[in-house]
Order: C-alpha cells, then structure tokens, then sequence
C-alpha cells in the first residue's frame, strides 16, 4: 500500500484531515470483502432494487486492485500486482460472486482507464481495457458504465475516448455500453444514433442542472455552470440549490 498523494484529505466530523496511509489487504480478508459485495448485492435486490453497479473506477478499492501504483503485491498473492491479468482478478472475483448472489442480468460495472483522481489511471488503459472487457464479457454482465476519458485533471486530455474499445471487445447479445464524461446532447445522440454506445450516462451535468432532461426535450442550451468547489461537501450548497429553467 502506498500514501495518498498530493493534498486529498477526508472528511472528519465536518472537518478536512490528512489520509492515513493504508496497509494490503491480505488474501484472506480480501476474499471476505468479495463475500460483503455478495452479500450487500443481495440486500439491495431484498430491498427492491433492480440491480447493483459494482464501482471498479475512481480509485475505489477495486480500482486500487487494477493498477500497479497501490497494488504492489507480490507474486505469493493472488491479486499480485505483476501483471493486468492478477490485478483484476479481485474485480473479477467480485463480479462473479455478485453474479452468483443476484444473476448477471442484474449487475453493471463501472471502470476508468484514464481518471488520474487517487492515483487510479490504469497502466496500458487499451490494452487493459480489451482484456478486462473480455472478461466480463464472458460472464453476461447486463452492462459496462465506462468514463471515457478523465475527468479530474485541469490539463486532460479531451481527445481521448476509449469507449470504441470496450464496444468491440463486449460483445455478448443482451450487453450494454454506457459512456459518460463530457457528453453533450448532441454527441450523445450520434452516440446512441451510430451504435458507439447503448446508452449515454449523464453527472455533472444532471447535479448542476435537475431540469437536465427537459433542457434537452426542448433543445435548450441554458446550462448552469457546476460549482466545483461543493463536491464532496455537507450541505445542501452545490447539491439543491441550482436553479431550474
């Protein structure tokens, strides 16, 4: 395990204070949290819900599994960080439990290859991204909410898109592709329009904007502008106080 870099804190009792620096998990207690993401998918579907989305981006834990900067497990571990194939093995454990508990058609996975938030980009995204969407693809998930490029860093890359690659490599009948980050009503639909994706996945935008859907039923290019500095803050600032049309 490594420290947090830069200046990320947590939130305490209301206040911002230094991230301890964690430790590995074991094996043993890493194949108790694939048994609580079980356990917890069951619960939700018990409480009515239609289905869960296993969170693998961000740099969540099952991020910090996925990439060589926080897994720098050896090689006597199963989640060993030498290679793509062993760091996704927790994420892939995790589905299939989660799979067994509620059935594939219920579970989506959310991935990031290029969100350089909490150290979490992946090493080779292409190549990783073909690997793990295989994968998944091979255990018929009902969908894959992928964040197409980073959306974090002042200096990203608004280029990239890595949406193509998990289309091509996910492919079973009855698999979705959601894509998210930067989208547009227009380019979402041409998304949706050409096949690039099933679905397009709205955030920021819909946090900043609660009219969002009928902003986009009339066409209208009003958006209130997101005020970064709110997220991940108490209050109702920044959450419920955005202004509709």
């Amino acid at each position: 395990a490594i420290p947090i870099s830069h200046s990320y804190t947590s939130a305490m009792k209301g206040a911002q204070v230094p991230n301890d620096v964690p430790r590995a998990l074991t094996d043993d207690e890493a194949k108790n949290i694939v048994k609580e993401f079980a356990d917890a998918a069951k619960r939700a579907i018990s409480a009515g819900f239609d289905g869960v989305e296993v969170h693998a981006a961000n740099g969540y834990l099952i991020n910090q599994f996925l990439v060589p900067q926080s897994n720098q497990r050896g090689a006597e571990s199963r989640y060993s960080g030498a290679s793509f194939e062993t760091r996704a093995r927790f994420a892939l454990d995790v589905v299939d439990a989660v799979n067994n508990a509620i059935g594939a058609d219920r579970v989506g996975v959310r991935l990031s290859p290029f969100v350089l938030y909490n150290n979490a980009a992946w090493e080779n995204p292409e190549k990783d991204a073909a690997y793990i969407a295989k994968e998944l693809d091979k255990r018929q998930i009902a969908y894959l909410h992928i964040q197409r490029r980073d959306m974090f860093s002042p200096n990203r890359d608004t280029t990239v898109d890595i949406t193509s690659v998990f289309r091509d490599n996910f492919t079973h009948k009855g698999g979705s592709i959601l894509s998210n980050i930067d989208f547009e009503r227009e380019e979402a639909e041409l998304y949706v329009d050409s096949g690039k994706a099933d679905a397009i996945v709205f955030g920021v935008p819909l946090l900043a904007n609660p009219d969002l859907v009928r902003r986009f039923k009339e066409q209208r290019p009003e958006r209130n502008a997101t005020d970064k500095a709110t997220f991940y803050t108490s209050g109702p600032k920044g959450y419920t106080d955005y202004a509709f049309l």
